[in-house]
């Protein structure tokens, strides 16, 4: 009876953890299956989750750790360590990645891992409990409404209407500048904004001003994005 206990133990193990495909999958083709099963994701997501896993398996390749099962908890811990040391968009010159930014590695080096375990890949997540300390934040100063007004009054065209925008609504740069016509929608006053940590689109109400601001904008950029450089980018 304690045989056969041990036999169904194993059985049932084996289910769960997909021995075959651990045993030979390597950190490279199982990258790449996770890139395709992310394929209905925002390209921007794809592209950072891309580019963070590609300096994981380079960095496991340096250590000679071919296959996904081989990957342990101190690889990730060393890969956490090396992060810290580079430098913004590979630049010697720029500053070095923040604790926050490392932090969004380990967790996308995590992620990928759960979506591994969850097929039987491996048999546990060697990036959970891999903590990246991040200090507070220091609050900025922000402007005042006199800053604010002097700071529209010297600006004209498309950079005037980018400042009306963010000063109204709190966009980041980076989500006004993905903005494109189909995003605006005039006759209900709402503006549909990428959120590209949830990989969904946010609905959000903007005030008259705003709305004079993208219909403008709309007739202006022959239907592409709101807010285009002189090469039409």
């Amino acid at each position: 009876a304690l045989t056969l206990a041990h036999a169904l133990a194993e059985e049932i193990l084996n289910q769960e953890w997909n021995v075959a495909a651990a045993t030979t999958l390597t950190v490279d083709r199982a990258i790449e299956q996770y890139r395709e099963s992310k394929s209905d994701h925002a390209e921007e997501t794809r592209d950072n989750m891309r580019h963070i896993l590609a300096k994981f398996a380079a960095f496991l390749r340096g250590r000679d750790v071919l296959l996904l099962d081989r990957a342990r908890v101190e690889h990730v811990e060393a890969f956490r360590e090396w992060a810290r040391t580079q430098h913004i968009k590979d630049d010697p010159a720029a500053d070095l990645l923040s604790p926050v930014t490392v932090r969004n590695w380990i967790q996308k080096v995590s992620m990928f891992f759960r979506w591994a375990q969850d097929r039987g890949y491996v048999r546990r997540n060697p990036a959970r409990g891999v903590f990246v300390k991040v200090p507070p934040r220091s609050a900025k100063p922000a402007l005042t409404v006199e800053q604010l007004t002097k700071l529209i009054a010297a600006c004209t065209g498309v950079l005037k209407d980018l400042v009306l925008l963010l000063v109204n609504t709190g966009l980041r740069i980076g989500e006004a500048l993905r903005l494109k016509a189909e995003d605006f929608d005039r006759a209900a006053g709402t503006l549909r904004v990428l959120n590209t940590k949830g990989n969904r689109y946010d609905t959000m109400r903007v005030n008259e001003v705003v709305v004079e601001v993208l219909h403008r904008r709309t007739l202006q950029s022959g239907g592409g994005h709101l807010f285009q450089s002189s090469t039409g980018t």
